[in-house]
């Protein structure tokens, strides 16, 4: 992960910079082959020895970006061993090795789509225990925008009149339209599911869900893997608020 730094560069300089967009130009150095990249209408007083140490510094990053590009393919390659093992054998999470002080994780992660008109049939009356709905509304109003009483609308206005209407801000019914938008989100508790499921309460098909899971590998020193305890529960069937 790169360090965030604050930038040494003047904000109007920022500013510019992120609205022009401005192509470098190309500026000719005492080192044959090697051109720098400035700034249009500025130059760069640079030694030879200053041009060759950046140009050094370039060639191994850019050799370094190749290596860990083939070291990332073989480590793909070699994970796909363990991850289609660990599809042909369910109960394989992984190995230690004492002699490599080395302890492999082998397990899934699963998305679940529910189709939820199949969920509430199944579901029946228990629907409401297990499928709740939340509702997000994302309104994005312009500020500085004039309101009927004449006056600019400010952050402070508007989070006042978020209990009225938008069309008491003035806007057109059209705009309103645009402006206020509402998704509706259904919420699962995969817990009550799994409970109902489990004491025979439904019948769960396997078309009420569309699962697709993802293998992953992890690999730690054994000295730090364990004193960490296998999981009981799914952390994915919690408990929906």
């Amino acid at each position: 992960m790169e360090a965030v730094e604050k930038s040494p560069r003047p904000l109007t300089k920022v500013l510019r910079d992120r609205v022009n967009k401005l192509r470098p130009k190309l500026q000719p150095t005492a080192v044959e082959g090697v051109t720098l990249k400035v700034e249009p209408g500025t130059e760069l007083d640079l030694s030879a020895t200053a041009v060759k140490s950046l140009a050094r510094a370039g060639r191994i990053i850019h050799r370094m970006k190749g290596q860990i590009a083939g070291a990332n393919n073989r480590k793909d390659s070699k994970a796909k061993i363990l991850t289609d093992f660990a599809k042909d054998h369910p109960n394989f999470s992984g190995f230690n090795s004492t002699a490599d002080n080395l302890s492999v994780s082998v397990y899934p992660t699963s998305e679940v789509v529910y189709n939820h008109r199949k969920l509430e049939k199944v579901l029946g009356a228990a629907a409401t225990t297990v499928i709740g709905e939340d509702l997000r509304a994302t309104l994005s109003i312009p500020l500085g925008h004039m309101t009927p009483g004449g006056k600019p609308l400010t952050s402070k206005m508007a989070k006042k009149s978020l209990r009225e209407t938008v069309r008491g801000l003035g806007f057109s019914k059209k705009a309103a339209r645009t402006i206020l938008q509402f998704e509706i989100i259904p919420r699962i508790d995969e817990l009550k599911l799994t409970e109902l499921s489990e004491s025979g309460q439904i019948d769960l098909p396997e078309d009420v869900a569309t699962v697709t899971e993802t293998y992953h590998v992890r690999t730690d020193l054994i000295d730090k893997s364990q004193n960490q305890q296998p999981t009981a529960v799914n952390p994915s069937l919690s408990t929906n608020s």
